[in-house]
């Protein structure tokens, strides 16, 4: 084989000359060779040069959020065959079929086909620049803060409907029903967790007027229940969860150090999270209380990223359980499924450690982003013109020009302390005439 290559003999001639096979010679000769570059069979409808552009562009369109199903796939390679003004007789129409598009990711390692999830064009419009600052006060706003005192905080909806599922019926059959008592309701419920793993007693809120008896019962130790007209947290029930879960474990923390310690309360910036009565607590107990980027939860929010995705597998597993013999409340379904995740304190600490705050690593985000124009230019391949990428950063984050910017009602960049001073005076108002809202049947399981 080296005389085959240095030398420039033929494989013929090297057999014959130690006595050998000409075909064990060639076969050997083959297996040496990158897979793109062996030649078994016939060859491929597209060249190597082809496939690995099509690749990179792949890879390219995916890294912008633009992603592209196997169909798409065999439309690009016909359109690109239709303008070579090439006809391959192994495709119909120049149109490659499935096998040939199934055969191309088998060649390929690096693509792989999975289920995507659909974001707002708000959310992918969140850049490295926000990304970068948000990091920048983040830095500063963690300093002597430990672990058992940061906490992520989010609210989420606990449907009444355990969704679809696989099952067994007669070939032919045009509707499979399945006998199971469910509606379409939700009840919201605020979730905390510590960066040391931590998890916090959830805060149940259900569309109602008046809280009964019998939705209280069997739930999670310590957790809170209220209710409001909307079925959403609003300012006063946001203030009831930090006075009575939130304060709780910072007086405990407080406790166990012997000496008021710096803490950090840290989330999304909607507008029902604020409140005059929460900022000035904060300052008492010395809380540094901090809202993540605007249209970042999806990369920044440690319950987003690591935890609500296994706590819905398992509410939805209890629920359709237990709907299928048995009648049930919310907190009885929600203690089973908090009971099943065995593993929520991992998924707590990976949450915080894949996005970048606890260790704190803004590179965990940071390459969750596309690269710019520059870094892009160097991974893709030179066919790629600058103009196509500009197509997929406009598809992404939108045109400036037309959009339309909303105003704030609080001025403080993420990752920063909000302060008092930074509430607006209308904010102010607002929030003190709503925080006098009497209950209407608020019930714990810890108060008398």
């Amino acid at each position: 084989m080296t005389e085959v290559k240095k030398k420039g003999i033929s494989i013929r001639e090297a057999a014959n000359k130690y006595s050998l096979c000409h075909s064990t010679i060639s076969r050997n000769m083959k297996k040496d060779k990158p897979y793109q570059e062996r030649s078994y069979g016939r060859p491929t409808a597209l060249t190597a040069g082809e496939e690995k552009r099509l690749v990179d562009g792949l890879l390219l369109a995916a890294e912008w959020g633009m992603l592209i199903d196997r169909t798409e796939v065999r439309t690009v390679v016909k359109r690109f065959l239709d303008k070579q003004g090439r006809k391959e007789t192994r495709f119909k129409d120049n149109l490659p079929g499935i096998d040939w598009c199934i055969s191309f990711l088998n060649r390929h390692k690096e693509l792989k086909t999975r289920c995507c999830e659909n974001i707002k064009r708000s959310r992918a419009a969140v850049s490295k620049e926000q990304i970068g600052n948000y990091f920048d006060n983040l830095e500063v706003t963690l300093k002597d803060v430990s672990p058992d005192a940061i906490i992520n905080y989010d609210e989420t909806n606990l449907t009444d409907d355990p969704g679809r599922s696989q099952v067994i019926v007669r070939r032919g059959a045009k509707h499979a029903e399945r006998i199971m008592d469910s509606t379409k309701t939700s009840t919201s419920a605020m979730f905390a967790g510590t960066a040391s793993g931590k998890v916090l007693p959830p805060f149940v809120v259900y569309k109602s007027k008046f809280i009964y008896d019998t939705w209280t019962e069997y739930g999670p130790t310590g957790t809170v229940y209220d209710c409001s007209n909307s079925g959403w947290f609003d300012n006063y029930l946001f203030d009831q969860w930090v006075f009575k879960i939130a304060l709780k474990h910072f007086k405990d923390v407080d406790s166990k150090v012997g000496e008021t310690v710096a803490k950090l309360l840290i989330g999304d910036n909607l507008a029902s999270h604020l409140s005059i009565s929460v900022i000035e607590a904060c300052r008492d107990h010395n809380i540094r209380f901090v809202f993540l980027p605007p249209n970042s939860t999806h990369i920044c929010q440690p319950l987003d990223v690591a935890y609500f995705r296994p706590l819905k597998i398992k509410w939805k597993e209890v629920l359709a359980e237990y709907k299928t013999k048995h009648k049930g409340t919310v907190p009885k379904f929600l203690k089973k499924a908090l009971d099943r995740m065995d593993k929520a304190s991992d998924n707590l600490r990976a949450g915080f450690r894949a996005s970048g705050i606890y260790p704190l690593n803004r590179f965990q985000v940071l390459k969750k982003l596309p690269s710019t124009e520059s870094e892009a230019g160097k991974n893709a391949d030179e066919s790629w013109s600058a103009a196509f990428v500009d197509v997929l950063k406009e598809a992404r984050f939108g045109n400036e020009s037309v959009t339309q910017k909303r105003k704030k009602r609080i001025q403080v960049e993420p990752g920063q302390t909000v302060k008092v001073e930074n509430i607006p005076s209308s904010t102010n108002k607002q929030s003190s005439n709503e925080d006098k809202r009497p209950s209407t049947g608020n019930a714990s399981k810890e108060d008398p």
